[in-house]
């Protein structure tokens, strides 16, 4: 009996490790949505430019898409604030 609770405790920590992963990385794909819609209409892009452009600008800073894009709508806030 105690063996199985301690299974499912395991079980249940590594669902809540997974559900964090996938949360953290919504949130990163939510970033890099706003950040593609700000550039489609400052730049008059398509999605796939636009999402090329953060990719560009990511390897070119070898940094990742995320950063860029948070770093993007952080300036995009100071100017149009």
């Amino acid at each position: 009996m105690l063996s199985l609770a301690q299974q499912q405790s395991l079980r249940l920590q590594q669902l809540g490790q997974e559900l964090a992963t996938l949360r953290a990385g919504l949130e990163e794909r939510k970033v890099i949505d706003q950040a593609k819609a700000l550039l489609i209409r400052q730049r008059n892009l398509s999605e796939d430019q636009a999402y090329q452009t953060l990719c560009t600008l990511a390897m070119n800073q070898n940094k990742r898409v995320v950063d860029i894009a948070a770093a993007i709508l952080a300036i995009a806030d100071v100017l149009y604030s």
